[in-house]
C-alpha cells in the first residue's frame, strides 16, 4: 500500500536528525516517559505503549512489547522497517488516520482515533488510538501514546445493531397490526400493518392510548 499524501507531506515539514545514535537515545527516552507516565494503565489494560517523532512517523517509532500481540509484529521490527504501522492501516481508514494525524502536528493537539489495522495473520482489528504532544520551542517534538484493541467492543455493538435491526424488519414484516406499549398502555412503536390499518404515521401514532386507536377517542 503506498503512503499517503499526508504522510509525504510530514517528511518535507520536518528535518530528519543526522545524528542517528542520538536520535535513537532520544526515542528511548521518550519511550521511557511514555512508560513512566502510562505504566498503570499499561499493566492493567495491556496497552500498546508508543512515542512517535513527526519527522519519523513515515519511518519509525519506539512501541512496548505488547505491539506483538495486537499486530504480530515484534516491536524492534517497527524500528527497523520504514513505514511498517502505516502499512498496517486498513485501506479504508489510512486517508483519514493520515489527515487526522497531520492535523494534529500541525495544530499541536491530542490524538484520539478509532480505526482498523490488519494483522501479520491477515486478521482485522479495531484499535484506539490516543495520543498527546509534548512540544519544544516552536514545534512538536513528539507524540506519546498508547494503542488499545477495541475489537470485541466493536463487534458486540455491530452485533446488538445487527440483531436489533433483523428485529425491527422481523416486527415490521408481519402481517398482523401490532403496537408495543408501556406501563400506561401509551404506543411507544407501531409495525406497518398497523401504520397502514389506521391510515396514521409513527410519529401520529407513539404516545397515543390503546384505545385511542382502536376507538378514535379517548
Amino acid at each position: 500500500m503506498s503512503v499517503h499524501p499526508a504522510y509525504e507531506e510530514l517528511k518535507h515539514r520536518y528535518h530528519p536528525q543526522e545524528n542517528q545514535a542520538a536520535t535513537d537515545r532520544e526515542f528511548e527516552n521518550a519511550l521511557q516517559e511514555c512508560e513512566d507516565r502510562y505504566g498503570r494503565l499499561s499493566k492493567n489494560l495491556q496497552v500498546v505503549l508508543y512515542a512517535a517523532f513527526p519527522d519519523k512517523l513515515t519511518s519509525k517509532f519506539f512501541v512496548s512489547k505488547h505491539v506483538e500481540r495486537l499486530t504480530g509484529y515484534p516491536a524492534v521490527q517497527f524500528q527497523q522497517e520504514s513505514g511498517l504501522f502505516s502499512r498496517l492501516i486498513h485501506p479504508q481508514d489510512h486517508e483519514r488516520v493520515a489527515e487526522e494525524t497531520l492535523t494534529a502536528i500541525k495544530r499541536q493537539t491530542r490524538l484520539n482515533l478509532e480505526y482498523r489495522i490488519i494483522t501479520r495473520d491477515g486478521l482485522v482489528r479495531w484499535i484506539r488510538d490516543k495520543a498527546s504532544p509534548v512540544t519544544g520551542e516552536e514545534s512538536t517534538k513528539r507524540f506519546e501514546g498508547f494503542l488499545e484493541d477495541i475489537t470485541d467492543s466493536i463487534n458486540s455493538e455491530q452485533a446488538i445493531k445487527t440483531a436489533s435491526k433483523r428485529w425491527q424488519d422481523t416486527f415490521n414484516a408481519m402481517s398482523e397490526a401490532l403496537a408495543i406499549m408501556d406501563k400506561d398502555c401509551r404506543i411507544i412503536q407501531s409495525n406497518q400493518a398497523l401504520r397502514t390499518l389506521v391510515g396514521k404515521t409513527e410519529e401520529e401514532i407513539v404516545g397515543l392510548n390503546c384505545w385511542e386507536i382502536i376507538h378514535g377517542s379517548s
